[in-house]
């Protein structure tokens, strides 16, 4: 049960820099003097996220996809270090 809540954790780290990510871009690009930018990835034929910035004014949005696909990489990548570092030990 401490194994699935570490799993679960990591993946809720990893949502959470994603949202960070997704929110503070804009902010950073604009400071960078970007007056005219968009972003829209898709996968699968579903948004990772959208950004868009026209003069100084931004859009941004992280998607619930997105959030899947992230917290599912954390999680991925968890098990993916605890399985090398047990590999390590022995």
């Amino acid at each position: 049960m401490r194994a699935f809540f570490k799993y679960v954790s990591s993946g809720i780290s990893f949502l959470l820099l994603y949202l960070f990510v997704v929110f503070l871009t804009p902010i950073i690009l604009i400071l960078f003097d970007y007056s005219y930018f968009s972003s829209n990835p898709t996968f699968l034929n579903y948004e990772l996220y959208m950004i868009e910035i026209v003069d100084n004014n931004f859009i941004s949005n992280a998607t619930g996809f997105g959030s899947l696909i992230s917290f599912l990489f954390g999680i991925l990548i968890y098990f993916l270090f605890n399985i090398s570092f047990k590999n390590r030990n022995r």
